[in-house]
């Protein structure tokens, strides 16, 4: 966690990866660190690329105005994409990929994914 602590006027920890593996995911949840990896939403998360620059702020007891960042969060980048992301109906999503999962078949057949393909 002391890795992604940064001062109220510093910028984020900024992660970048090649890799499809889902291990530094997995240390972030072990760690209770918060990765902002640009996808959008909770049940069925859908990847946005636009230049907004999404953050997670809090608004300290006493200061108006002045959000400040919220601790333990990081940016995350995958620049290959991982394992658990796919292409459906012209977006990409992310799905509910267990760690460690032998077969994807299973994780294919959620409302909103028909017609998804795992090799695609």
């Amino acid at each position: 966690m002391s890795f992604a602590s940064r001062a109220g006027t510093r910028e984020r920890l900024q992660l970048f990866t090649t890799n499809y593996d889902r291990f530094i995911e997995a240390g972030a949840d072990a760690a209770g660190l918060r990765l902002i990896d640009r996808f959008v939403g909770t049940l069925a998360p859908v990847f946005r690329a636009s230049r907004l620059d999404v953050d997670v702020h809090y608004n300290p007891p006493g200061i108006r105005g002045e959000p400040r960042y919220l601790e333990g969060v990081a940016r995350f980048t995958k620049l290959h994409g991982p394992v658990d992301w796919l292409a459906n109906d012209g977006s990409i999503r992310l799905i509910g990929l267990s760690f460690g999962a032998q077969d994807v078949a299973p994780f294919l057949s959620a409302p909103g994914l028909t017609g998804s393909d795992a090799r695609a």
